[in-house]
C-alpha cells in the first residue's frame, strides 16, 4: 500500500511523462494510458493516500478527469 508522499512521487513522475506521451501516442492512446497510469496510482494507495490522490488528480470516479489532462499535454 502506498503512502502520501509515494502518493506525490508517483504524480509527479506521471507529470514529466505527459508531455513526451502526448507527442508520441496517438489521443485514444494516450488518454487510455493517463487513465490506467491514475487507477494504478489510485488503487495502490491506502485508504488515506487515496483519497489524497483523489484529491490531488480531481478523479473521483473512472474517466472524470482524462480529458482535462489530455488537453493541456497535446500539441
Amino acid at each position: 500500500m502506498s503512502t502520501r508522499a509515494e502518493i506525490d512521487e508517483m504524480l509527479r513522475r506521471l507529470e514529466e511523462r505527459l508531455p513526451e506521451w502526448a507527442e508520441v501516442y496517438p489521443e485514444h492512446q494516450f488518454l487510455a494510458m493517463l487513465a490506467q497510469s491514475l487507477d494504478y496510482i489510485a488503487y495502490s494507495a491506502d485508504p488515506d493516500a487515496r483519497r489524497h490522490c483523489l484529491i490531488r488528480t480531481g478523479c473521483l470516479h473512472p474517466g472524470s478527469c482524462e480529458r482535462e489532462h489530455a488537453r493541456r499535454y497535446r500539441r
